[in-house]
Order: structure tokens, then C-alpha cells, then sequence
């Protein structure tokens, strides 16, 4: 082929691929809009019924409880503080025969002027302490080989009773104890003090409540997931078709 034939060849092949189509695929970034489905919570008012307990009729009272059994020994006791004074207070409840039993200890203002401490036992089942045997002589009292033995029961008694109170005597002392009475049947207060009337006087509040079960209807609120649409963006990859030269000089 000649020079100018050549020269001829590229100049029509140049030409033609200036003026041929768009054949070209590219890709271009482009930033697309759409919908999707997000859930929100939502609370809802339900209502629905159930059986529970409720008191149709209900008595109320209070009685005083006096003791039945009071003593005093200056022995020592092992429970105690070493104070050769302790007064005792014993009480009988009996069978409960209401729903709720409170026992209400009033104190006396010299608890919180005096030494000492105060404790409440049960002694349901194991009845109430006797006093002590006292043995006299022309010296007056002796501590017999009686009152040895019954001071370690006492001792063993009240080292394995339950404890329904406590109060440390002295300023901030306060004014009563209160127990929960249900399935006490019997107790007693033991004051190791040289206060002679620590107790003031006994209560006994009771409740008698008579309780049927009946169907109520209540309302709750329940949570709810609901759909909705929200309007987001992406960038996502787009193919379009371009000019041959435009890919070919770029």
C-alpha cells in the first residue's frame, strides 16, 4: 500500500469512529431515594379480668392483755447485761381467732432514763416460766442448789426462744414494741433493769376480715409494634451508554 493510500485509510477510520454512535457503557454514582418499612411502639389500653381476693367485710378491736405470771430474781442471767435485776412479764394470747393479731407493748418514760434492755420471747409451746424457788435462812435469802438448776433452765429456755423484740434502754429509747401476734399463743417481757415499771399496759389490736374471691376487670396498657414508611437515600451505581471518543480520550 502507497504512502498516500494509507494516510487515506486512517483519516477514513478516524472519521468513521468520530461519527459512529454512542457504543460505550460507563458507570456513574448517582444518589437514589426510596421508601422503607421502620416500627415504632405504641401502647394500646387492654382491658381483661381476674379472679383475686378481696375483703367484703372487715372488724376491728383492741384489748388490754394483763399478765399472767410476774416475778423478779437477782440472779444473774446469761442473756443479759450483768445487772443483778430482772423482771418478768408473762402473757398468754391463746388461739388466734381473727385474721390479724398485733401486739402493741406500751413503755414506760423511765426506759429511756435507766440501764437495761428489754426482750420479748415466744414461748408458745413451752409454757411460761415459774419463779424462782427461794430459800431462806435466819440470814435471809440463799442461793440453793434449786435456784442453781432453775436459773440454767431459764437460761436454755430463753437461749432457745424466738425473739419478738428488742429495745436497749436509755436516751432514745422508744415508746412501744410491736409484733406480729399471728401464731403467738404465749410470751413474756423480760426487763434486766433496776426499773421496776418499764411495762406500762399490753395491747392486743386485732382485725377480723372476711374475704371472698371474685372476678374484677382491670385495664393494662400493652405495647404495640406499628409499621410506617420513611423516605431514606443510598448511592448506587448506574450504567449509561456514551460515545465511544469520550471514553476513549478520558
Amino acid at each position: 500500500m502507497s504512502v498516500c493510500k494509507y494516510v487515506l485509510f486512517v483519516l477514513v477510520a478516524v472519521g468513521l469512529l468520530i461519527l459512529a454512535p454512542a457504543c460505550a457503557i460507563r458507570e456513574f454514582p448517582v444518589t437514589e431515594t426510596y421508601e422503607d418499612i421502620e416500627y415504632k411502639t405504641e401502647y394500646q389500653t387492654e382491658t381483661y379480668t381476674e379472679v383475686e381476693k378481696v375483703v367484703v367485710e372487715s372488724r376491728k378491736g383492741r384489748d388490754i392483755l394483763t399478765p399472767v405470771s410476774k416475778w423478779y430474781t437477782s440472779l444473774y442471767y446469761a442473756e443479759y447485761k450483768p445487772i443483778r435485776a430482772a423482771y418478768y412479764y408473762g402473757y398468754f394470747v391463746g388461739q388466734p381467732l381473727y385474721s390479724k393479731n398485733e401486739v402493741v407493748i406500751n413503755l414506760s418514760r423511765g426506759v429511756q432514763q435507766f440501764e437495761g434492755i428489754i426482750i420479748v420471747y415466744d414461748l408458745t409451746g413451752v409454757g411460761q416460766i415459774p419463779a424462782q424457788p427461794t430459800a431462806y435462812s435466819v440470814w435471809g435469802p440463799v442461793i440453793s442448789v434449786d435456784q442453781m438448776e432453775w436459773l440454767a433452765d431459764v437460761n436454755l429456755i430463753l437461749g432457745n426462744a424466738r425473739q419478738l423484740g428488742v429495745v436497749t434502754m436509755g436516751p432514745g429509747a422508744p415508746e412501744t414494741i410491736t409484733f406480729d401476734a399471728r401464731g403467738v399463743w404465749e410470751f413474756a417481757i423480760m426487763v434486766n433493769s433496776h426499773l421496776g415499771h418499764a411495762v406500762s399496759h399490753v395491747r392486743l389490736n386485732w382485725a377480723d376480715e372476711t374475704v371472698e374471691e371474685k372476678t374484677v376487670t382491670k385495664q393494662r396498657q400493652v405495647p404495640h409494634q406499628v409499621p410506617y414508611k420513611v423516605t431514606k437515600q443510598r448511592m448506587v451505581i448506574e450504567t449509561r451508554a456514551v460515545p465511544f471518543w469520550e471514553v476513549l480520550f478520558k
